[in-house]
């Protein structure tokens, strides 16, 4: 017969902790912004994948700058001058 193993036992003692291990607020604060951050990340990624010009596109992701408007135009229209 197979052995059962023993669950390890956790002992903690919450009377005597100085302070609070994890503050609510903080732990609410940190996933919000662990998603904003992941969210950013996936939109900036599929920016990149859907540019036509990636160097130029990788280059405003990188300085976490926009397209000018002529340049926004240009992409649109490129049979524009």
């Amino acid at each position: 017969m197979a052995r059962k193993k023993d669950k390890p036992e956790f002992k903690v003692d919450v009377n005597t902790t100085d302070k609070p291990i994890l503050e609510p607020q903080s732990f609410i604060q940190s996933i919000f912004q662990n998603f904003q951050q992941g969210a950013y990340c996936l939109l900036e990624a599929l920016r990149l994948v859907n540019a036509k010009d990636k160097d130029k596109e990788l280059d405003l992701i990188l300085n976490d700058e926009q397209h000018s408007s002529e340049y926004k135009t240009k992409q649109r229209f490129p049979y524009l001058k």
